[in-house]
C-alpha cells in the first residue's frame, strides 16, 4: 500500500455546486435528486452534474459516531444537482477508480480534520490533506468485485421497494382524486415526538437510537448513537417496532420519513423523530398520504418563518388528509402485503450492510 494526501489524487468541483431554498425547490420540483450534506434531500427539475462522483459532507453532521465520513457515491449515468454543503470529487484514474476510493473513504477515521465545536465543519483545506494509503490496483479490482457485489444486491432490493411505492402511490393518487372529503392525519395514525435522551446519555455501545441522521428512503442503523439498557423503562413508550414509521422533525431533512424494518433487538426513538401510532392495518394509506404532494408541501410549509426548520407533533396531527373509510379500507387491504414485503427487504438491506461493514474493516483496517 501506498499512502497519499487526497488532496494529489483528487480533482475537486466544488465551484460548481449550487444551493437552492427550500421553497425555491417547491416552484422547481422536478426528477432530479438534490443533494446535502447528508444525502438526497429533494428533486429539481434540473441538473448541474451528470456522471459518478464522491460526495462528501462539508457541514453540519460531517461524521458518524465512529468519526466516519458521511459519504455518498453517484452513479455513472446520474444526472443530480448539489449544494454548499457537500464537497464533490472524483479520483484521478492513474491512481484509483471512483468506486474504490469511495470505499476506501467509508472506512476512514476523519476526526482530526473536523474544525467547529457548535458547526462541526471540514472545509476544502483541511479535505486535501486527508491521509490515506491506497492498495496496489489488482488489489483495488478484488475490493471492489467484493463490495460492489454487495451494493448491487441491495440496490436490486431497494428497487423493487421503490417499485411497490410507486405502484402504491399512484393508485392512491387514482383512488382519492376525486375525494372530497378530508380528515386529519390522527385519523389513521397519531404521531408523538421522541423521547428526550439527556447528553450524557450517550455510550459506545447498548441500545441503538434512532436520530434525524438516520432517516432517508430507509432507515440506516450505521454509525448511530447508543444508550445504556437501564434507559429502556424510562423510554419504552418509544420502541421502534417493525412497520411503524419515523419522521424527521427539524433540520435540513425535515419531512423526510421511513418504515422501520424487522431488526434484532431494540431500537428506541430520539427526540426530534416522530414516531407515527399507526392505527389499525394504515400503513400503506398513512406512507402514501406522507408522500402526497399536497402532504408533503404542507409540511415544508409548516417549517417556514425560523432559522431552524421545525415541526411539532401537534401539526402533523392536524395535517388534512384525504380519506373515505371505504375507500381507505379497500387501499389499505390490497396493499398490506405489498408493505410487509418492503418491511422484509429493508431488513435484508440491513444484514447486507452489516456484511459489507465486516468487508470494509477486513479491507481498509
Amino acid at each position: 500500500m501506498k499512502n497519499y494526501k487526497l488532496g494529489e489524487i483528487i480533482n475537486i468541483f466544488d465551484s460548481l455546486r449550487k444551493p437552492i431554498s427550500g421553497f425555491q425547490r417547491i416552484s422547481s420540483k422536478g426528477k432530479y435528486p438534490y443533494y446535502g450534506a447528508n444525502g438526497i434531500i429533494d428533486y429539481v427539475n434540473e441538473p448541474i452534474f451528470n456522471g459518478e462522483y464522491i460526495l462528501f459532507a462539508e457541514d453540519g453532521t460531517v461524521c458518524t459516531n465512529d468519526d466516519k465520513p458521511i459519504i455518498f457515491l453517484t452513479k455513472s449515468n446520474e444526472e443530480f444537482w448539489v449544494n454548499n454543503h457537500a464537497h464533490i470529487f472524483q479520483a484521478k484514474n492513474n491512481i484509483c477508480s471512483n468506486r474504490y476510493l469511495y470505499y476506501n473513504l467509508t472506512n476512514t477515521n476523519i476526526k482530526h480534520i473536523i474544525t467547529g465545536a457548535v458547526q462541526m465543519k471540514i472545509n476544502q483545506e483541511n479535505l486535501k490533506s486527508l491521509e490515506i494509503s491506497i492498495h496496489e490496483q489488482e488489489k483495488q479490482q478484488h475490493i471492489v468485485n467484493i463490495l460492489g457485489s454487495i451494493d448491487d444486491k441491495i440496490e436490486c432490493l431497494a428497487n423493487i421497494n421503490k417499485q411497490i411505492e410507486c405502484l402504491a402511490n399512484m393508485e392512491y393518487t387514482k383512488i382519492f382524486a376525486d375525494c372530497d372529503t378530508f380528515s386529519p392525519l390522527s385519523k389513521i395514525a397519531v404521531m408523538k415526538s421522541g423521547f428526550a435522551f439527556k447528553s450524557d446519555w450517550w455510550t459506545n455501545k447498548g441500545i441503538p437510537v434512532i436520530k434525524i441522521a438516520n432517516i432517508d428512503s430507509s432507515l440506516n442503523m450505521e454509525g448511530c448513537s447508543f444508550v445504556s439498557e437501564d434507559k429502556l423503562d424510562l423510554a419504552k413508550e418509544f420502541i421502534a417496532n417493525p412497520g411503524d414509521i419515523v419522521l424527521a422533525m427539524t433540520g435540513a431533512t425535515l419531512g423526510k420519513f421511513c418504515i422501520v424494518p424487522k431488526h434484532d433487538g431494540v431500537y428506541l426513538v430520539n427526540q426530534r423523530v416522530g414516531k407515527f401510532f399507526i392505527k389499525s392495518n394504515n400503513l400503506p394509506l398513512l406512507f402514501c398520504s406522507l408522500k402526497s404532494k399536497e402532504v408533503s408541501e404542507a409540511i415544508i410549509n409548516l417549517a417556514s418563518g425560523s432559522a431552524q426548520p421545525n415541526i411539532s407533533a401537534n401539526d402533523i396531527n392536524l395535517l388534512n388528509i384525504k380519506y373515505n373509510e371505504n375507500l381507505a379500507n379497500k387501499f389499505n387491504e390490497k396493499y398490506n402485503l405489498f408493505f410487509k414485503k418492503i418491511i422484509n427487504n429493508v431488513s435484508l438491506i440491513q444484514k447486507l450492510n452489516d456484511l459489507k461493514q465486516l468487508y470494509l474493516k477486513k479491507f481498509f483496517n
